[in-house]
């Protein structure tokens, strides 16, 4: 009966160490296809090697020791170390996920944080400059203009601060102290210099979107805010503004974007 028992315990463990093995591969192959796209690739594929050849050589070694008396105590071991091998690479990029995430999370944070301070600078340059009845330069006014434009940061999954930007706007436009009529002279896009601010705005911003039927919808909501205060439709250059205002906004590829027919 001992002699049974003694056979049928390194049965045992050769089983166990088979099933930690199969188990461990399993793992890794379901793994390594679950990120076949992932930017780390290079990476995780390199884990899954190495974590491969520790389940083979942790398996060779239980064969080898699995007939030592002296070593065979380490079997248990050598089977826990290969069910740990297998799942090493998932743990590892766990990790690298979630350092990436809080990263990601500090880096928001700066950005609102920064965000928020400007816009209570522009709420406070707006006031005061409608206080000193001291309107902003056509330039100034472009600069505010994009300011306005990147009031969402929901790309970030923050907050949309659209709201208040097109709000300061409004404010700015109802006060008067900007001209959507103004010309712009030392705009980024050099070939529009010359042009009135909303037109500028309408070339550089409104007509590529509506050419490549991707219009951003607060881009679109921004050039109706410049015409309805004020923007000179009479001018010859905004014909072909003056189509596009007839048309009709439909959804676009989701909801940050429209087309118009």
């Amino acid at each position: 009966m001992l002699v049974r028992a003694e056979k049928t315990k390194p049965a045992v463990f050769i089983a166990l160490q088979i099933v930690a093995a199969i188990v461990s591969i399993l793992n890794l192959i379901q793994f390594w296809g679950s990120n076949l796209l992932s930017p780390s690739r290079g990476a995780t594929d390199a884990l899954v090697l190495l974590a491969a050849v520790a389940i083979l050589g942790l398996t060779i070694a239980s064969a080898v020791v699995i007939n030592k008396p002296r070593w065979a105590r380490w079997l248990p071991v050598l089977i826990a170390a290969t069910l740990i091998a297998g799942f090493i690479p998932r743990g590892v990029d766990a990790a690298r996920r979630h350092g990436a995430a809080e990263a990601e999370r500090r880096e928001g944070q700066r950005i609102e944080a920064q965000f928020l301070q400007q816009l209570d600078a522009r709420r406070k340059d707006v006031a005061a400059r409608i206080a000193d009845k001291r309107p902003y330069t056509p330039d100034e006014a472009l600069d505010l203009l994009r300011f306005v434009e990147n009031g969402d940061l929901s790309y970030r999954s923050l907050t949309d601060y659209s709201g208040e930007t097109f709000a300061l706007l409004e404010t700015a436009l109802t006060a008067k102290i900007l001209d959507p009529n103004g010309r712009v002279e030392s705009a980024p896009v050099a070939r529009l210099n010359g042009q009135p601010l909303f037109l500028y705005f309408y070339n550089s911003r409104v007509k590529p979107g509506i050419t490549v039927n991707a219009l951003r919808t607060s881009e679109w909501k921004l050039m109706q805010i410049l015409v309805r205060n004020g923007a000179d439709l009479g001018l010859a250059d905004a014909a072909e503004l003056k189509q596009d205002l007839l048309k009709s906004p439909v959804a676009g590829p989701s909801e940050k974007f429209v087309r118009l027919r």
